[in-house]
């Protein structure tokens, strides 16, 4: 497997840190996806979109990454919404029970409609994949 992750970020209006992932989250890409989150926290993020539609694969280490991204936000009032999400990791998702936890969204209109909202805009199934 080919060890490559972009991450891409934007910040939109009201606190909203848009991240494009592509590629592999795993043990030599971790410290850049932790490092990206962490850094759109620091940066005042109030919601995170992450853009997942071209994410071919998550570690366990990359799931773990998340849930505590997504605690701390929902610590701050704050929350996290994944946006096309492959087959593949969706599976994992549902697997964990993740997407009872972290509303995961077809599109990104959808994700920002959700991120935008706060916490409270959604239920975290709601508008998910299958």
């Amino acid at each position: 497997m080919q060890h490559g992750l972009v991450l891409r970020a934007a910040s939109r209006p009201g606190g909203l840190i848009a991240i494009q992932l592509a590629g592999v989250v795993d043990a030599h890409t971790l410290d850049r996806f932790e490092g990206a989150l962490g850094k759109a926290l620091e940066h005042g993020a109030r919601a995170l979109l992450l853009d997942c539609a071209e994410l071919r694969y998550m570690s366990s280490s990359g799931f773990g990454e998340l849930i505590r991204y997504h605690d701390r936000l929902r610590e701050q009032g704050g929350t996290m919404v994944l946006a096309r999400v492959a087959p593949k990791v969706a599976v994992i998702l549902e697997m964990l029970g993740l997407k009872s936890l972290i509303p995961v969204v077809d599109s990104l209109e959808e994700g920002l409609r959700i991120a935008q909202g706060g916490p409270d805009a959604a239920a975290p199934d709601a508008g998910a994949q299958t």
